[in-house]
């Protein structure tokens, strides 16, 4: 599967097309309100019609889950999905699924290097990092 990630201030998906605030950046500061990670997969034509299982996970520098929350957890988004053909689409033409997840005051730390890693099937697919600015 052809996946790939953006991240952006906001983000939502609305019928076939993804409206982004903000979108492409790899610096942000470390107390940043918001960001989102908008997960954007081209499901070959054989693999419509079955479930996909999706883990979206926030990793530090050294490759690790960072935490939020009290009590602690883990910062990430699981689930799955299901493409079907529709009418018309031309056979063997890869389907499109979108997905923007939203987040809201991260636990980050400024100085430090992060990024999004896409799990499909429970296979890496994708990864985004980005930095977090020094504090003035």
């Amino acid at each position: 599967m052809d996946a790939h990630l953006l991240l952006c201030d906001a983000a939502e998906v609305v019928g076939n097309r993804v409206f982004v605030l903000g979108g492409g950046w790899t610096g942000c500061s470390a107390r940043i309100p918001g960001m989102a990670v908008v997960v954007l997969l081209d499901v070959p034509w054989d693999q419509a019609n079955r479930r996909h299982d999706m883990d979206l996970a926030l990793l530090d520098e050294d490759g690790n889950p960072v935490s939020a929350g009290n009590p602690p957890r883990e910062v990430r988004v699981q689930g799955s999905f299901e493409v079907g053909r529709p009418a018309g689409h031309p056979a063997g033409m890869p389907l499109r699924f979108m997905q923007a997840v939203n987040f809201h005051r991260l636990p980050l730390e400024p100085a430090r290097r992060y990024g999004w890693e896409l799990r499909l099937n429970g296979e890496p697919t994708a990864r985004a990092s980005f930095f977090t600015l020094r504090d003035k």
